[in-house]
């Protein structure tokens, strides 16, 4: 896979040749409201009530396991429960009296977000070298550099997770 790094300077463009890759934290992201903490407390307790009713579905234990793990490797201390081994179990999880306290779970997931920003770098590239909007914004109004990258799967091969250390598109949501 072909990717492309938009720079401004020369002294990024060296350090990328020695091997270099600057991964920005998610505070140094140019959107500040990149992964910025809101809990939805009415949204929270519908979905928890149609969980109750209608029971978890085979798709959202999967998706309940892959996040599990990935909150396992970025804020390992604010985990309270285990992720539900089966199917029966998560449901059983739901009926839990825990599930009421929404101060408590809106404390964890501050806590949680916190440490993922502290902890998660970003390396942003673009799939094209002919965007106009990249040049502008970061390569110093197309007086910079647009760096290739080759197959850098074979270097960042990702985790146990499929979700770190890997390249992977930016999918955008409304939410």
């Amino acid at each position: 896979m072909r990717l492309f790094k938009f720079v401004g300077s020369t002294s990024a463009v060296l350090n990328m040749a020695k091997g270099s890759l600057k991964f920005t934290p998610i505070e140094d992201l140019n959107d500040p409201s990149e992964l910025t903490p809101v809990m939805d407390r009415p949204a929270v307790r519908a979905s928890l009530e149609l969980l109750r009713k209608n029971g978890m579905t085979q798709e959202q234990f999967d998706w309940l396991q892959h996040k599990g793990a990935v909150l396992d490797l970025l804020s390992p201390e604010e985990k309270v429960l285990d992720a539900p081994r089966t199917l029966a179990q998560a449901n059983h999880m739901l009926s839990l009296s825990a599930y009421e306290n929404l101060d408590y779970m809106e404390k964890k997931l501050f806590a949680t977000i916190k440490n993922i920003r502290a902890r998660v770098g970003i390396l942003s590239l673009s799939e094209r070298y002919d965007s106009l909007p990249m040049w502008a914004h970061y390569a110093d109004l197309a007086r910079g550099f647009v760096i290739v990258l080759d197959n850098l799967e074979q270097s960042f091969k990702g985790d146990k997770t499929g979700s770190l250390n890997i390249p992977k598109p930016v999918a955008y949501a409304d939410q």
